[in-house]
């Protein structure tokens, strides 16, 4: 690939992710190659927020949680929990359930919040550590998976093992270089969850961007619970 294709597959990631920093709406990438970078725009939403949270004295406290979360939605132009709540909202089309799609999103902005407002250990690294590996799961969750068939389903089948090889490389080398033993608990951990997103999405009619939106969210919050509950260094 040319450099001038790397540079359209990066920009493509974060259109997709992080629309905000381009002043653009969100916007699924044409080619699969884009995925190659979604752990590049993990590690940029998180040193944003790790900013954001040193600016506000890098303490655990709710209105430092608050900004936070905010910035999160609005860099990642909330995409994830939109995806997350078209997803729930489509099965769940009994009317009792109404209130079902929202009491989702509800839930994972409130988890995330929780863990921002009471992260002491290792705060720092989870803050950069956590969006990159939920998009490094959104890479694991695609490859190799049953894609659903839509306009973008050519986006989806083309992440092939280059992406998966590298978005594992640098989720791993990274996290295990930071935190050692307590980095390969985490990775494993949260790679068991990822395979059974995986089975998931294959059983509601296979992968699609909207399904990897809510797999990379799933896995951030998971580690940030993992790391809040671990003890401390």
């Amino acid at each position: 690939m040319n450099p001038r294709s790397l540079l359209g597959s990066l920009l493509e990631a974060f259109r997709f992710l992080l629309p905000t920093l381009l002043g653009a709406s969100s916007r699924v990438p044409s080619r699969g190659a884009a995925a190659l970078f979604f752990p590049i725009c993990g590690v940029a939403l998180g040193a944003v927020l790790l900013l954001v949270d040193r600016s506000l004295g890098g303490a655990a406290t709710h209105g430092a949680a608050l900004a936070e979360v905010v910035v999160f939605l609005l860099l990642t132009g909330a995409t994830h929990e939109r995806a997350l709540y078209r997803i729930v909202a489509s099965r769940a089309r009994n009317p009792a359930f109404v209130w079902l799609p929202g009491a989702v999103v509800f839930l994972c902005l409130a988890a995330r919040f929780v863990c921002y407002a009471t992260l002491e250990a290792r705060r720092q690294e989870a803050f950069l550590f956590a969006p990159l590996l939920g998009r490094w799961a959104m890479v694991v969750s695609a490859y190799g998976n049953a894609v659903r068939p839509s306009e973008h389903a050519s986006f989806v089948r083309g992440i092939g093992f280059s992406e998966f090889g590298w978005a594992s490389v640098l989720a791993c080398a990274v996290v295990f270089h930071v935190w050692e033993a307590f980095g390969i608990f985490l990775v494993t951990v949260l790679a068991a969850a990822t395979v059974g997103l995986r089975w998931i999405l294959r059983r509601l009619g296979g992968v699609d961007p909207e399904g990897l939106l809510a797999a990379g969210t799933f896995v951030e919050i998971l580690a940030l619970g993992i790391v809040r509950i671990a003890p401390g260094t």
